[in-house]
């Protein structure tokens, strides 16, 4: 578990913070804290990364949920595929589970994708999704 920001001490840096606007520049300047942050609060760092983490594990589950319902699959059905059980899948869809690799081999081979396919960014200029080379 980390640390809440408001159990670590006052730091005394907030007068010497630039200013950043938002990315559309309209709007008054709002002080960028993150330098901040990062310099009195390390714990901030993990905050920052399991945000991250979560994102990325939420982002794999809509790639499963999207693959799956193409090659029309039942979530049950798909998890019996994949050797795995079915509340397992229905976490991994929403994110809430870290799988290993070897589940999401499993789990790949199930909807007919590769591993690599399953995680490849689709190319939306050309509708399709890139292949290592």
């Amino acid at each position: 578990m980390v640390a809440s920001l408001s159990s670590s001490p006052p730091c005394n840096h907030l007068d010497d913070l630039g200013s950043v606007r938002s990315a559309d520049q309209r709007g008054p300047a709002t002080p960028d804290y993150s330098a901040v942050l990062i310099a009195c609060h390390p714990e901030y760092v993990q905050i920052v990364q399991d945000a991250e983490i979560n994102r990325i594990l939420r982002e794999i589950g809509r790639r499963i949920q999207t693959r799956r319902a193409a090659a029309g699959l039942t979530q049950e059905a798909a998890a019996a595929k994949a050797g795995i059980d079915y509340k397992r899948w229905q976490k991994l869809e929403m994110g809430e589970v870290n799988a290993t690799v070897r589940t999401l081999v499993r789990v790949a081979g199930a909807v007919g994708e590769s591993l690599w396919d399953l995680l490849a960014k689709a190319d939306s200029s050309r509708g399709t999704r890139r292949r290592g080379r």
